[in-house]
């Protein structure tokens, strides 16, 4: 947590600007990023709602979230002082929905690069909601700009329309036909793991182009925690509308009311990944 503290200074330093804004139209509107982190990782089947997170609530341990969550705090307080404070609690974020931009260090392209490498792609049960970052601006701008309304104490960034996380690795099996010359067979989460870190184990080159060849083992800790979820997952009778992988639901109830842009998004398909597969392949995520 001590080495956000610089970053939670900033954010208490705009608070008091805005607290002492003389503009004739009255205190300013105050939005902060936040982030799905803040809700920590309390197993699989987790939900949350656009509420305040207690600290016991957000079961993280992790200084990022922890940072994100003492913000969320001061804008409580700014809040209960008169400001009009609204936290956007972000969830997974995409490439937007023209280009297909999406940095080839973030969680899922390392995941895809591996699968490359090995030569299958993990299989999980659940559902993501992931959500293009364009989408995400224009959320946060209708939220910011409607005047008939209070801004939101909380709204969240999670796509709407949650789809199957085996509809997604089927769309990257079949857009990387292309580079792969048949698309790449799914297997369980665990298995594909094992997989990754025998590899990885065996190469001969060295660590740099072991980590470009399978960037997923730069994240194994991560990548362990959603095997061991999908494992508990996979062990009820019923899994239900739940996140793969272990990640909180975000509910969007509030966001969809503030934003028609939001509440109307399509649901990711074959056409979002195709876009992000090209991307990767100029970013060189491909070895």
């Amino acid at each position: 947590l001590q080495s956000f503290e610089p970053s939670i200074h900033g954010a208490r330093n705009l608070l008091d600007l805005a607290f002492h804004s003389t503009a004739p139209t009255g205190l300013p509107r105050f939005a902060f990023a936040s982030s799905i982190s803040v809700a920590g990782f309390a197993g699989p089947g987790r939900q949350l709602s656009e509420v305040s997170v207690t600290p016991e609530m957000a079961a993280t341990s992790i200084g990022y979230g922890q940072s994100k969550l003492v913000t969320e705090k001061l804008l409580e307080s700014a809040r209960n002082a008169g400001l009009q404070t609204c936290t956007v609690r972000l969830g997974q974020l995409t490439g937007d929905v023209k280009s297909g931009a999406w940095t080839i260090t973030d969680w899922v392209p390392s995941l895809i690069g591996s699968s490359v490498s090995v030569g299958c792609i993990p299989g999980a049960v659940g559902t993501v909601s992931w959500l293009p970052l364009d989408v995400a601006a224009h959320s946060i701008i209708d939220t910011c700009v409607v005047r008939n309304k209070e801004l939101p104490p909380v709204i969240h960034t999670s796509h709407p329309r949650p789809v199957l996380w085996m509809d997604i690795m089927n769309a990257f099996s079949q857009s990387l036909t292309s580079r792969t010359g048949s698309q790449l067979p799914i297997v369980r989460f665990d298995e594909w793991n094992k997989r990754v870190v025998k590899a990885a184990a065996s190469f001969k080159g060295s660590e740099s182009d072991r980590y470009k060849r399978f960037p997923s083992t730069k994240i194994q800790s991560t990548v362990d925690g959603m095997v061991l979820a999908d494992d508990e997952l996979r062990s009820r009778e019923q899994v239900g509308n739940v996140e793969a992988g272990g990640t909180v639901r975000l509910d969007t109830t509030v966001a969809e009311e503030f934003s028609e842009t939001f509440k109307s998004t399509v649901e990711l398909g074959k056409e979002h990944v195709q876009k992000w597969v090209r991307y990767w392949e100029a970013k060189g995520l491909f070895i």
